[in-house]
This record gives C-alpha cells, structure tokens and sequence, in this order.
C-alpha cells in the first residue's frame, strides 16, 4: 500500500500509529487470554504469562506500545488504549490468581489486585529495560518475575528443579 492510500485511511501518522498500536495491544491481550484458558493448573499458567510477559526479544509491535507512551502527553485521547491494555493484563493475572487462591493452589501474600498489578509492573519494567540499553538477559529479568510470583502466591514455579 502507498503512502498515499494509507493517508486517505488515517488523518495523521500518528493516528496510523496508535491504530497498530491497538492492534498490537488486542493481540497482546488475546494471547494472554489464551493462557488463561488453557486446561492446567492456575501455577502453570501463571508462570505462562511470566513468559509471555517477558519474552526473549521486544518484539516491533511491543516496543511501539513502549515508545508510544511519550506520545500520551501530545495526544491524551490514546491513553484509553494504553490503560485497557494495563488494565486487561491486570484482571487476566487477578482472574488467574483468585481461582488458585480458590482452590487452595496459592496461599496469597497480599491482595490478589495487588499481587496482579505488580506482575504487570514487573513485566513492563523488564520490557522497558532492553529498550533503554540494559543488557540483562532475558532469562534473568523472567527469573526475577518468577520470584516474586513464587513469594506473592506461596507457589513454586514448576521448572525451578530443572534449573537447578
């Protein structure tokens, strides 16, 4: 497609943008839920969504969602995106959690809210860090998810005997 064509679909290049963006964001989303659904126990899944959450390479789709957060203060009208996004991944990680504090899988540390926020927070800030240069490998920023997780709902990730 043209330069041409995809301007008389979109006003400005940054609504392009924020359009891939969402686009990115729903698939995000929707691969989270697909963890979610899967027919294992809530602690296998929660560990799923670590991984997905930190995945070994930012992908072009991730990094736009990252680099278009500086965007928000020019252009307030795509924070909805950005916050449904957060808050998406957050009722997935509190749906998960709730079910296993349910069944009596996890002994919680704290809220299950709070416990799902700061898996989302975890999982953005060890996104963030690659794009700034920090060259930690991506294994280590999982383990470290992997910790908290582990200490915030009373499991064991179920590789840990694998590692060590």
């Amino acid at each position: 497609m043209s330069p041409a064509n995809v301007l008389h679909y979109f006003a400005t290049l940054n609504e392009l943008q924020m359009t891939a963006i969402a686009g990115a964001m729903n698939q995000f989303a929707e691969q989270r839920q697909a963890i979610l659904d899967r027919p294992v126990s809530a602690t296998e899944r929660v560990f799923a969504m670590i991984e997905a959450g930190v995945p070994d390479q930012i992908s072009d789709e991730l990094r736009q969602v990252y680099e278009s957060v500086a965007l928000l203060g020019e252009y307030p009208e795509y924070r909805p995106v950005h916050r449904a996004l957060t808050e998406r991944q957050i009722m997935l990680y509190r749906a998960l959690i709730e079910i296993g504090a349910g069944t009596g899988e996890f002994t919680l540390a704290s809220p299950a809210g709070m416990i799902a926020r700061n898996l989302v927070a975890l999982e953005d800030a060890y996104d963030l860090y690659p794009l700034a240069g920090d060259p930690t490998p991506r294994e280590e920023c999982r383990a470290a998810v992997r910790s908290y997780a582990e200490l915030a709902l009373g499991v064991r990730w179920p590789g840990a005997d694998a590692t060590h």
